[in-house]
């Protein structure tokens, strides 16, 4: 399989870096962190005219109608700054999940996405727990009769959840009257597995920014760090710690991109893809976390060193959409059938 990416996805992708690199600092971060959590509007509202929010809605609906292949880039870019914002989500989980959906509704609630009238989040599969409640207008659920449901957040009961990223916004939430059916429960299944491999796909494709991140941190500081007249990154042992991470990294980075592509076709080892993705990526964030910790040494644990941040949120990623213990034993039925295909050759083709 070819995954070279194409020019327009590649500009794309450079224009989005630009504008995270310059707009979301750890500083701004943390003061946003000192705000006790309130939404970055104005952030959002460039985000917004840049087409970033709308870009994978359909073009008849306003949108620049792009895939999760085209948007893969893009959640690595927002995961390479710890994007607060549920840029990712929306794109990557909340509109395909509406994409898939038949009705005036959804499309409405498409439409109200592309002009920036509102926001939308989603429930957990999981923990029930959703994020950014506070700044949307409706949460998309199953309910107790596993239907597919748009709940208004006015007048709902949303308490916040304490996470150990102080950037990321969590609640639960309790709807004050039953939101309106979207999808009866006869696809009940087939939903609720396409909503944990969409959150498990999207945090996985921010991990990979994450990783990165954490490397370039590190590498930056073995540069500057001198000890016995050199800089320690000339020491062999702390080649090795980050030549490890860029090694996990550049194998993770595949099967993210396998997964993005079996998610556009409908593959029908699309879940399978999702949760090999899920791992080696989340493995690779682990890894850089514990490395970069270790090269830095004890100014690595310090509040007032960035490199936290990022490991907080590859912690959050990592839990969410599905730990890696449900991933493992997903894969785990597959890998131990007397008909499966294993190696490259059948992962990639």
């Amino acid at each position: 399989m070819d995954f070279t990416f194409t020019e327009e996805q590649l500009l794309f992708r450079d224009s989005t870096r630009n504008l995270l690199t310059a707009e979301v600092t750890p500083s701004r971060l943390r003061k946003q962190w000192k705000s006790h959590g309130i939404a970055d509007t104005d952030l959002w509202e460039k985000m917004l005219d840049l087409g970033i929010i709308s870009s994978t809605i359909p073009e008849e609906l306003g949108g620049s109608g792009l895939n999760s292949v085209d948007f893969v880039l893009l959640a690595e870019e927002c995961g390479y700054v710890a994007l607060a914002e549920p840029v990712v989500y929306t794109a990557l989980v909340v509109v395909p999940l509406l994409c898939e959906l038949e009705g005036d509704f959804p499309r409405e609630l498409l439409s109200g996405l592309v002009k920036g009238d509102y926001r939308i989040s989603v429930a957990c599969p999981f923990t029930g727990l959703v994020e950014d409640a506070d700044t949307s207008a409706f949460v998309l659920k199953f309910n107790s009769n596993k239907d597919l449901v748009a709940c208004s957040v006015t007048g709902a009961e949303l308490s916040p959840i304490r996470s150990i990223d102080p950037g990321r916004r969590v609640f639960s939430f309790k709807e004050c009257e039953p939101g309106k059916v979207l999808m009866k429960n006869e696809r009940f299944e087939c939903l609720h597995e396409l909503l944990i491999n969409l959150m498990a796909f999207a945090n996985a494709a921010q991990s990979l920014g994450l990783s990165q991140r954490m490397l370039d941190l590190a590498v930056s500081y073995t540069k500057d760090r001198y000890q016995f007249n050199k800089p320690i990154g000339s020491f062999q042992a702390v080649k090795h710690l980050l030549a490890n991470v860029a090694i996990k990294l550049e194998f993770a980075k595949p099967s993210v991109y396998r997964a993005a592509h079996s998610l556009l076709h409908y593959a029908p080892k699309r879940s399978l893809h999702v949760s090999h993705a899920k791992i080696a990526a989340c493995e690779a964030a682990s890894l850089a976390a514990k490395n970069s910790l270790q090269a830095h040494g004890a100014m690595g644990y310090t509040w007032e060193y960035d490199l936290h941040i990022f490991i907080k949120r590859s912690l959050v990623l990592s839990s969410t959409g599905g730990d890696l213990g449900f991933h493992k034993a997903r894969l785990l039925d597959s890998l131990f059938s007397d008909d499966y295909q294993l190696g490259p050759a059948a992962t990639f083709s």
